[in-house]
């Protein structure tokens, strides 16, 4: 190997060195921050008791619930309507997912029918 080439190759080496640390810590960050999502929503109680100062503690209802919805505790009252507020929004978008499903399936297949029968028609031995 000629002095040339040993240079090219450390400094080649040092390249590598230095972007596969950088990438490594660009891995680690992502990672890092999924597991730390993966944890705060599994570590979350979905209801907790919270104290109630309409309540009285003879009749026992001086607590009440409160219901985990998106990173937010809400009473179940709350809770409902906010849940049927975004299925009114996600109904009418379902049914075109659907529909835009069935119609690109149908596309594909009339593609790959086409590529077939072109294909098909091409082969020398057939004729």
């Amino acid at each position: 190997m000629t002095p040339e080439q040993f240079a090219q190759f450390t400094i080649f080496n040092e390249f590598n060195f230095y972007g596969g640390l950088l990438l490594g810590l660009i891995i680690a960050g992502f990672f890092k921050t999924l597991i730390s999502f993966f944890n705060s929503h599994v570590q979350r109680p979905r209801r907790i008791r919270f104290g109630n100062l309409n309540g009285r503690a003879e009749r026992k209802d001086d607590f009440q619930y409160l219901y985990l919805y998106k990173n937010e505790y809400y009473t179940l009252e709350q809770r409902e309507f906010l849940i049927k507020e975004r299925m009114k929004l996600i109904k009418p978008l379902s049914s075109l997912r659907v529909l835009l499903l069935i119609i690109n399936s149908i596309l594909i297949f009339l593609f790959f029918l086409i590529i077939f029968f072109s294909e098909y028609q091409s082969l020398d031995f057939l004729k």
